[in-house]
């Protein structure tokens, strides 16, 4: 017998609601997201919040033909703010169709998951430790995806009875891509090989891959990087994002060695890096050569850290205070990328190639654009065809 582990996708989140007077009216309000993921609901002000939790995990890893004998999940906590106890529930619960970023969805998922059928309990928060890894029992090995992912949820089952709380009943896990490897949820699956004993450790092709860059990549702002892991389906073995709104290239380099050569993994196709800025390094004051020189030196820096480097060209802005020289510098930058990427990079992502969102003037296209600088969902997914059909190639 083997075991594979099998580490949550870093989009685990929570989904939250709260500020009713009325407990009844706080558990139907449309819920928000955010990180990192606390489970359970309190009381605090005279006002009723509650919290559910989602997690997703690649099982396609498994090998080929594999026989599934158990599963179990992995849970460790980062803090516990309960003076009422709970028992913490696993939720047999899909929510592959949701998508987190749009209310509708939130709130779909919102009650789906309390109305999902239990796996299990995974245990109680009485005599609960923080910073302490917690194993499952055994779970329903006949919900595992073995051609994709894996949905469950987390939730509090005083959450599911509908008890009022009186005070805090909360505890707070975790995230998939926490910096200590071993705090991370993690679905532990054992199983046999065929009957005939031949070892099938043949996987599909899974790549791990990880996003940098501005606001035009921050989770928060662009729809871009998730559609991308979207539309590559089954090749993701596990995913980061490392966008920040308003980072330059040049901090890009300077955290680059703590932040994304840090996840590079053994045991998958190869480790990608999706790497996009310049433009704010050019729109801060930065000229041309030293723009274009930072991002070859992120590049090359991940390049010689192991990564696959896919690099994107830079989109046209309309901006109050951009440089004048901002339009003739991008265009000169792509060249340079297109011409001479080979020697630190191992795909360009022409997005600035698009006539619909690369020409000058096309971020005034409302379609494509939301304020001159940031795209509408519409541009997002124009850029992460382009993003995953160049990974795809690699």
């Amino acid at each position: 017998m083997a075991t594979i582990e099998i580490v949550c996708d870093p989009i685990d989140c929570r989904l939250y609601n709260g500020g009713a007077d009325d407990y009844a009216s706080t558990r139907t309000l449309t819920p928000g997201v955010s990180f990192p993921m606390w489970v359970g609901q309190y009381l605090a002000g005279g006002k009723f919040y509650n919290y559910r939790g989602l997690l997703r995990f690649n099982s396609s890893l498994l090998p080929n033909k594999a026989t599934i004998n158990q599963v179990n999940m992995k849970l460790t906590c980062s803090a516990d703010s309960s003076t009422t106890d709970f028992t913490l529930e696993i939720a047999k619960y899909d929510w592959s169709s949701i998508y987190i970023n749009t209310s509708t969805d939130r709130a779909t998922a919102w009650l789906g998951l309390l109305a999902a059928t239990k796996d299990v309990d995974w245990r109680s928060t009485s005599g609960l430790s923080i910073n302490t890894t917690y194993t499952s029992p055994n779970m329903d090995t006949a919900w595992l995806n073995r051609s994709g992912h894996t949905y469950y949820a987390l939730r509090s089952d005083r959450d599911v009875a509908g008890t009022e709380p009186s005070g805090n009943e909360q505890i707070r896990f975790y995230a998939g891509n926490d910096a200590t490897a071993a705090y991370r949820p993690t679905l532990v699956i054992d199983y046999t090989y065929n009957s005939s004993g031949t070892k099938l450790l043949i996987r599909r092709k899974q790549y791990r891959v990880i996003f940098d860059g501005n606001s035009m990549t921050a989770a928060a702002s662009s729809t871009y990087p998730a559609a991308t892991i979207t539309a590559l389906g089954t090749l993701v073995h596990s995913t980061y994002n490392y966008g920040v709104s308003g980072q330059t290239t040049a901090q890009m380099v300077t955290d680059g060695v703590a932040q994304i050569d840090s996840r590079y993994i053994t045991g998958v196709s190869k480790n990608v890096v999706v790497a996009w800025e310049i433009t704010n390094d050019l729109k801060l004051g930065a000229d041309r050569a030293t723009a274009y020189a930072n991002m070859v030196a992120y590049c090359q820096a991940r390049k010689n850290a192991g990564f696959s480097v896919v690099l994107l060209t830079i989109l046209p802005r309309t901006q109050v205070g951009l440089p004048e020289t901002f339009e003739a510098d991008r265009i000169a930058i792509n060249d340079l990328i297109k011409a001479n990427y080979a020697s630190y990079a191992s795909a360009v992502a022409d997005v600035a190639a698009d006539s619909r969102i690369g020409d000058y003037g096309d971020s005034d296209d409302t379609t494509y654009y939301s304020d001159g600088v940031h795209m509408t969902e519409a541009g997002y997914a124009i850029v992460a065809g382009i993003v995953a059909t160049t990974i795809q190639a690699l």
